[in-house]
């Protein structure tokens, strides 16, 4: 046993203390007793009281020492393995993982010092990225699209096919609100977020972009304001720019979503017109909203009669957690319109998504018969059927697993080439990591020098309509492990090095 961990133990057993803080959330049992293991042996890890390399207590050890039981321990091991910050040794026990940095957790993020409103301006840089993500000569790192790697490309292909052959009907229009077959599926699939729906309470989208944009104008003018958290994904601020919207952004926990005590400081000033927000691994934190957040933002925003544009394309991509409930499983008023797609689960190529907009439907339907008349019958047949087959649940279990690894291998590799100053997320599911660089260096030239060198990221400023965060960056990690992908981070991190020095 390190000798800090004897120590520690030696000074709670003089005094005749609980390994837990009195007060604590663990001992007042407001969450698992595994989680509060796991944190308080990762705050340990952190704070460098258990070092790299370092061994911590075996499974029985900690068992009789904390006097919690062998499974939970087991539990809380392997949460911390999940999270890149121990590995198991054969016949030896568990050790702190080398290449892990202190504090490599995100501070809360502090409000603005300037003005959190402005108009939201559609940015070039996202143009920029789309183009280097179509090309084949540089490493994708800058959106945030899973490589067809991780996809069942093959048996979709063959689906596609089959759909195409006996199907008629698959080469027509799906007209709005989408094909009735499919809407059954997805509200009963729906059921595993705790939300219950009718499938005529949906409807088909090309993907969950078009799904946010509807849902928006449905509940918006021109000139109003909406609550994003800060930082928000990049396309949602595309989204508002396109309908003259304002943005206010509140700021965001990289651990537990939106604050609400700043949302409510935000209310206050009466000019929100709506929320556009995501409670599950949202895009760029990977954050949880934890459910007693979620019914109190539901709760609130419902008294006030304020929409919530609910964007939920991660929800099925937690790395540890079963699959979480939505906002609109909270819903009691139809304010929450409910956002999805099968863009980074299944295949961003079959642009298919929907949206449940409560007592917004009708207003929904028709700006999608305006917009786009319907949808594609073969997409909208094909995912309808590997629904109904099963085959969706096995996928989403080794794409769950892959995308946890890929983000754990990324973060161990952002600390072991990154300088010393750099912090990391810590994201509970997706597969996108929030890179925080020291002060000094600037996001957008890193994303320049990059693109130099074939290698795409996405600036910390695309995901503020105010510009904040420009000493941030965005790495999509759902890109295989390959010595080009590793050639790649290491060049970003003399790159970012190099600015340091300058």
């Amino acid at each position: 046993m390190p000798a800090k961990l004897k120590l520690l133990r030696a000074r709670s057993a003089a005094e005749g203390e609980s390994p837990w803080p009195r007060g604590s959330a663990l001992a007042a049992g407001s969450q698992p007793l595994y989680e509060g293991v796991a944190a308080r042996l990762q705050a340990m890890i952190e704070g460098r009281t258990l070092r790299p390399g370092d061994r911590i207590p075996s499974v029985r050890r900690l068992h009789r020492q904390w006097s919690v039981s062998v499974s939970t321990v087991l539990h809380a091991y392997r949460l911390l393995e999940a999270r890149g910050l121990i590995e198991a040794r054969p016949q030896s026990g568990y050790y702190v993982r080398a290449g892990i940095k202190p504090h490599q957790k995100l501070r809360a993020l502090p409000p603005s010092k300037e003005a959190s409103e402005a108009a939201v301006e559609v940015r070039s840089l996202a143009v920029r990225l789309s183009e280097n993500a179509s090309r084949d000569d540089f490493v994708k790192l800058g959106c945030a699209l899973p490589d067809p790697s991780f996809m069942p490309t093959l048996e979709l292909g063959r689906l596609l096919s089959k759909v195409a052959r006996h199907k008629a009907e698959s080469h027509g229009y799906s007209l709005v609100p989408g094909h009735p077959r499919l809407r059954r599926e997805l509200a009963a699939r729906l059921l595993d977020s705790a939300c219950i729906l009718r499938p005529d309470e949906l409807v088909i989208t090309h993907g969950a972009q078009e799904a946010v944009y509807l849902a928006l104008r449905a509940v918006t003018s021109p000139g109003d304001a909406v609550v994003v958290e800060s930082p928000t994904y990049f396309g949602l601020l595309e989204v508002l720019a396109a309908l003259g919207l304002r943005a206010i952004e509140v700021r965001t926990d990289p651990r537990s979503g939106i604050d609400l005590g700043h949302l409510r400081q935000v209310l206050r000033q009466g000019e929100v017109r709506a929320c556009a927000l995501s409670a599950n691994f949202g895009n760029p934190l990977g954050h949880l909203m934890p459910n007693a957040h979620k019914a109190e933002l539901v709760a609130l925003l419902n008294s006030l009669e304020i929409p919530i544009v609910e964007d939920d394309v991660y929800g099925e991509l937690g790395f540890e957690v079963a699959r979480p409930s939505t906002l609109k499983s909270f819903d009691r008023a139809g304010l929450v319109l409910y956002c999805a797609s099968v863009s980074k689960t299944l295949s961003p190529g079959l642009r298919v998504g929907w949206v449940a907009p409560g007592r917004f439907r009708d207003k929904v339907v028709q700006l999608k018969v305006a917009s786009s008349v319907g949808g594609s019958v073969l997409p909208e047949l094909a995912l309808a059927e590997y629904l109904a087959s099963g085959r969706f649940d096995r996928h989403l279990r080794r794409l769950r697993r892959s995308y946890s690894a890929r983000v754990d291998a990324m973060r161990l590799r952002v600390a072991e080439c990154f300088p010393e100053g750099v912090k990391v997320s810590q994201p509970q599911g997706g597969h996108v990591l929030w890179v925080e660089l020291p002060s000094k260096v600037d996001g957008l030239q890193i994303h320049q020098q990059a693109a130099e060198q074939q290698i795409s990221v996405a600036p910390g400023v695309m995901f503020s309509p105010t510009g904040r965060f420009s000493n941030y960056l965005r790495l999509n990690c759902a890109v295989p492990a390959t010595p080009t992908l590793d050639r790649a981070l290491t060049t970003l991190g003399e790159l970012i090095a190099r600015a340091l020095e300058s």
